[in-house]
């Protein structure tokens, strides 16, 4: 993989670097709109190779967020976030709680 920065350009062999296992809550106790929550209906098809499932679940998924975001445009309201909000009126976004540093103090 290869990125660049002011520094220079950097090159990382992903191949070398370790594996390290996720550490997911359960679905069971996962929030309605959760990632893997959303997405357990595709990614089970993907696991036992039915792609036209997974197509179809990935469809209905899409299909519910288009009209999700259609109504909170029509009425004029924002995308509920939880752990950002806009700030100002270049659509910077600024954590809502507190950061590591302001913790220490």
């Amino acid at each position: 993989m290869e990125f660049s920065s002011q520094a220079g350009v950097y090159v990382i062999d992903t191949q070398t670097l370790p594996v390290h296992k996720k550490k997911v809550r359960p679905l069971s106790k996962q929030g309605e709109y959760e990632s893997r929550n959303l997405w357990r209906h595709v990614t089970n098809a993907l696991r036992l190779n039915d792609i036209s499932t997974a197509t179809e679940h990935k469809s209905l998924l899409e299909g519910k967020q288009r009209e999700e975001e259609k109504h909170r445009k029509d009425k004029g309201l924002p995308f509920p976030t939880k752990y950002f909000q806009r700030s100002g009126e270049i659509s910077s976004w600024v954590y809502k709680g507190q950061s590591s540093s302001s913790k220490a103090n």
